[in-house]
C-alpha cells in the first residue's frame, strides 16, 4: 500500500470506508497493509499496542508488536502462518504483548480486507486475560471445596489399611522377638506362630501399603496439570476417581461398576478425573437427599467412535427447570455453604474442552443419570 503517512495511525491517503464502523467496535482492531504493517488502529487497539504520535519511520510490523520475542518453542505460529497465507481465521486464542511488554490471553479473528485497489488485512482481538484470570479463580475454589468435601472419607480410607498394618507389624515383630528370646510361661516354651503365620501377616502388611499408595495416587486429580489434551487412560481416571470418592460414597450408596473396562480417549488425565469425582460426589449428595442407603451405578461402554461413562444415581432426581440451569455456573440445589455450585458447570466445560458432551437425563424422584462421552483415543 505505497503513500501510506501515519497520522494518529489512521489511513488518510488511502480511502478505507470500513473504519469509522472500526473505531466505534468496543474490541481493538486492526488494518494492516501487504507487508503486515499496521495502516489503521482504533482506540482499543491504540490502548492496548501503546501506539502514539510519537513513532517515526514506516509502521510497524504487527506480529513484531505483538510477539517481539518469536513464538515461542516449536516453532509454530497461527498468527504468522495466517498472515502469510492471507486466509481467515475466528476466534483463535493467543498470547500478545501490549504496551508494557505483558503477555496477555486474547482471542483473535484474521480477515483478508480489499482497500481500494490494494489487499489488507484486518484483525480484531480482545484481551481475555481477566476472565481467565476469573476461571482459575473458580477452578482453585471449586478444587478447594472438593478437597474439603472428600477429606473426612479419605482420612477414614487412609487410616483403615494403616490400622492393620500397624497390627500386623506388632504382631510379626512380636513373634521374632519371641524366637530370639525363647519365652518360657510355667516352664513351657510359648506357642510361637509358623513361617506362613508371618508370610501372611507380611503380605497384609504390603496389601494395606498399596491401598494407601493408591489413595495418594489418586489424590492427583487434584492437581490441575494445564489444558493439553493428549492420549490418556480414561479407566486409570475412573479408578483414581472412585478411589479418592470411595469414602463420601460409603456414606449414603453401594457402588455397581458395570461394562467393560475403558480404553484410551482425547482428553486430559486431571481434569477428566475431576470430571468423575464431581459427578460421583454429586450422584451421593443427591441420595443423601433422600436418606442415603441408595445406589450408585457406575456403567461404561462404546458407540461407534466414542467411548462413555454413565454415573446413575436414585436419588432426589432433577426438574425438567433444573435440568436446564444445571450447568449454569453457581448454579446449586444445595443450602448455603453446602457448595458453591460451580462443580458441574467446570465439568461440563472441561468435557467440552476435550471435544467431548456432558448430558443429564433425571426425573424427581427418580434418580439422575450424568452421560460423559470423549472421542476414542489410539
Amino acid at each position: 500500500m505505497d503513500g501510506v503517512v501515519k497520522e494518529s495511525w489512521q489511513i488518510v491517503t488511502v480511502e478505507c470506508p470500513e473504519s469509522s464502523t472500526l473505531e466505534r467496535l468496543p474490541t481493538a482492531a486492526v488494518v494492516l497493509d501487504e507487508q503486515g504493517r499496521v495502516i489503521f488502529a482504533n482506540g482499543e487497539a491504540v490502548r492496548f499496542l501503546g501506539l502514539d504520535d510519537s513513532h517515526d519511520g514506516p509502521a510497524p510490523d504487527f506480529h513484531e508488536l505483538v510477539h517481539p520475542s518469536g513464538c515461542g518453542a516449536g516453532g509454530g505460529c497461527l498468527l504468522r502462518e495466517t498472515l502469510c497465507r492471507g486466509v481467515k481465521v475466528h476466534y483463535e486464542e493467543d498470547r500478545f504483548r501490549n504496551h508494557r511488554s505483558q503477555p496477555r490471553a486474547v482471542y483473535f479473528s484474521v480477515s483478508p480486507l480489499q482497500v481500494e485497489q490494494n489487499e489488507g488485512t484486518l484483525i480484531i482481538f480482545g484481551d481475555i486475560s481477566a476472565s481467565r484470570d476469573l476461571r482459575a479463580y473458580r477452578l482453585a475454589m471449586d478444587r478447594m471445596t472438593a478437597v474439603g468435601t472428600l477429606a473426612a472419607g479419605m482420612a477414614h480410607e487412609i487410616n483403615n489399611p494403616l490400622a492393620f498394618v500397624r497390627a500386623n507389624i506388632d504382631f510379626t515383630l512380636r513373634a521374632l522377638e519371641r524366637r530370639q528370646s525363647q519365652e518360657c510361661q510355667d516352664g513351657e516354651l510359648l506357642e510361637q506362630p509358623d513361617d506362613q503365620a508371618l508370610s501372611e501377616a507380611l503380605s497384609d502388611v504390603l496389601d494395606g501399603l498399596d491401598r494407601v499408595g493408591s489413595i495418594v495416587e489418586g489424590l492427583k486429580v487434584f492437581v490441575d496439570d494445564g489444558e493439553a489434551v493428549e492420549n490418556v487412560d480414561a479407566e486409570h481416571c475412573l479408578s483414581n476417581a472412585l478411589v479418592v470418592c470411595s469414602g463420601r460414597l460409603e456414606q449414603v450408596a453401594s457402588v455397581q461398576r458395570e461394562g467393560p473396562p475403558l480404553g484410551r480417549v482425547w482428553g486430559n488425565e486431571a481434569r477428566l478425573a475431576r470430571v468423575f469425582v464431581n459427578l460421583l460426589c454429586n450422584a451421593a449428595d443427591a441420595i443423601e437427599e433422600v436418606g442415603g442407603e441408595g445406589l450408585i451405578q457406575v456403567v461404561t461402554g462404546r458407540e461407534g467412535k466414542r467411548q462413555y461413562v454413565e454415573i446413575i444415581d436414585d436419588g432426589v432426581g432433577l426438574s425438567v427447570e433444573n435440568q436446564k440451569r444445571i450447568f449454569d455456573p453457581f448454579f446449586t440445589l444445595r443450602e448455603a455453604g453446602g457448595g458453591t455450585g460451580l462443580g458441574l458447570y467446570i465439568s461440563h466445560n472441561f468435557v467440552n474442552e476435550m471435544k467431548g458432551e456432558l448430558t443429564v437425563r433425571s426425573r424427581p424422584g427418580q434418580g439422575s443419570t450424568f452421560r460423559v462421552e470423549l472421542p476414542l483415543g489410539k
